[in-house]
């Protein structure tokens, strides 16, 4: 069987030197346990942090992508920043500010 397959034998909540003399104590053999577990828990965990990179990184580019969009529709229509948009509410307004560096939303506009 597989190490990376079985139950963890050890929590790795606490990493810090006591926690680690606490698990192991002087006993090599769990010394040597810990250090395979340890290592297979890196190995779960630098994939975990790769898809979250790459999910980032694709989130990162579709906002680029929105925020291009609306400086797309500027320069089809050819308006000028800055420029402010209502947003028609029951009770009260909001506003879209888009300028040239930024877009923001002001609320409770009346």
């Amino acid at each position: 069987m597989n190490i990376e397959e079985t139950t963890p034998r050890f929590e790795f909540d606490d990493l810090s030197f006591s926690g680690i003399v606490n698990i192991i104590d002087t006993d090599e053999k769990i010394g040597k346990e810990f250090i395979i577990e340890a290592y297979n828990e890196i190995q779960r965990q630098k994939k975990i942090v790769e898809e979250l990179e790459r999910k980032l990184h694709n989130e990162q580019s579709h906002l680029r992508s929105l925020e291009k969009s609306i400086d797309l529709t500027f320069h089809h229509l050819n308006w000028k920043k800055p420029m402010a948009f209502i947003i028609d509410k029951e009770e009260s307004n909001e506003i879209i500010v888009v300028s040239d560096n930024n877009i923001t939303l002001e609320k409770n506009v009346r």
